[in-house]
C-alpha cells in the first residue's frame, strides 16, 4: 500500500535533503509531549510565537529519521534554521504521529488523513500550547496543505482571539478538486503525465464518491479516503469569519496550487485586511535555499510591521 513518490501535491519532496545537510537538522529543539499533545518548539521564552502548520505527507512534520540519521526533513527545517530570534517557533505534530516516523504503509494513518481529523488534531494541540504558555503575541503560518487547513484551524480553536496575524503560502480559496480543474487547462508548464491526471479529476471524483473510505484505491499518490475529504473542503468560506490581517504568498508558476485560487480570495474579500504577494518566477516554493530564507525573513518583517 505504497504512496506514489510522483505525487506532486505532496509537499516539496524534492527539498527533503537532510542526509546532505546534517545529522542534527533540528538543534535546540524542545518537545512538549503531554496528554497526547506532541508539539515541537524552538527558541523558547520569547513574547512572540509563530505557529506553523505543515504541508502534506504521511510522515512526521519534521521528516523521517532512521536510527540516528535523518533521511528527510520537511519545510520545518528551513523555518527552524532561519528563525528570527525574537520569535518562538511552534510546530504541532500531525494526528498521532511520532517524531521522525514514516506512516505511508500505516492503515490507521491513511484512514485518519482527512480534513476533519487533521483540523481536530492541530486545533487541540494549538489550544493546549496556548493555554499552557505565557506568549503575548501569536501568529499563524500555513504552507501548501497547511495553508488550506489554517483558516479552518483558526476558526476552530477556542483561543482564536489570541491570534494576531496569519500567513498563507501556496494555498487559496479553492478545494483541491477545483485546483486540479484549473490546472488541467492552465498555461503553466508542468509534467504531461501530471496534467493528464488533472484532466481526469471529474471522472475520478465519481469513483471517489462511490468509494469514499477506500484506502486501496489511489489518485495522484493519495487514497480515495483523503480526496473524498479534501475535494469537499473549500477554504474560501472560512475567510468570511476571519478579520485579522492575512498575508498570501503565491508563486505564479505553481502547479500544485494555482494562483487563481488566491485570486479567488482576493476578489471575494477585497474589503478585508488581506495582502497578496505574487512571485512571477516561483512555483510552489523557491528551488534555492537562499530564496526560501529571503521569503521567511520577509514573513517575519510583515509580522512585526
Amino acid at each position: 500500500m505504497k504512496v506514489s513518490t510522483t505525487c506532486l501535491i505532496t509537499f516539496i519532496s524534492a527539498l527533503l535533503l537532510a542526509s546532505c545537510m546534517t545529522k542534527v537538522p533540528y538543534p535546540n529543539m524542545h518537545e512538549v509531549n503531554e496528554k497526547d499533545q506532541l508539539i515541537y518548539t524552538f527558541n523558547n521564552h520569547k513574547d512572540k510565537a509563530l505557529i506553523y502548520i505543515d504541508g502534506s505527507g504521511l510522515n512526521s512534520v519534521l521528516g523521517v529519521k532512521n536510527s540516528d540519521k535523518w533521511t528527510s526533513v520537511q519545510f520545518s527545517y528551513f523555518l527552524a534554521n532561519n528563525l528570527n530570534r525574537d520569535f518562538t517557533l511552534v510546530i504541532p505534530e500531525k494526528l498521532s504521529f511520532k517524531k521522525g516516523v514514516d506512516y505511508k504503509n500505516n492503515e490507521e494513518a491513511l484512514r485518519k488523513y482527512t480534513v476533519e481529523d487533521l483540523v481536530e488534531s492541530y486545533s487541540r494541540k494549538i489550544d493546549y500550547y496556548i493555554d499552557n504558555s505565557n506568549i503575548r503575541e501569536i501568529y499563524f503560518l500555513g504552507i501548501s496543505e497547511g495553508g488550506l487547513l489554517a483558516p479552518k484551524i483558526l476558526n476552530t480553536i477556542k483561543n482564536k482571539s489570541r491570534i494576531k496575524k496569519m500567513i498563507i503560502w501556496g494555498a487559496g480559496g479553492y478545494s483541491q478538486e477545483e485546483c486540479f480543474e484549473v490546472l488541467a487547462s492552465s498555461s503553466i508548464q508542468m509534467p504531461v503525465t501530471y496534467r493528464n491526471e488533472c484532466k481526469k479529476v471529474s471522472e475520478i471524483e465519481k469513483e471517489i464518491y462511490l468509494n469514499p473510505t477506500a484506502i486501496d484505491k489511489y489518485y495522484l499518490g493519495w487514497p480515495y479516503s483523503r480526496w473524498n475529504s479534501f475535494f469537499k473542503y473549500r477554504p474560501i468560506g472560512e475567510y468570511a469569519e476571519i478579520s485579522i490581517p492575512v498575508l498570501f504568498i503565491q508563486g505564479l508558476k505553481d502547479f500544485n496550487s494555482p494562483f487563481e485560487s488566491v485570486k479567488f480570495v482576493e476578489e471575494e474579500y477585497s474589503n478585508k485586511n488581506y495582502e497578496y504577494v505574487y512571485y512571477s518566477d516561483m512555483g510552489h516554493i523557491p528551488e534555492e535555499k537562499g530564496e526560501i530564507a529571503k521569503i521567511i525573513q520577509s514573513i517575519y518583517s510583515w509580522i512585526t510591521k
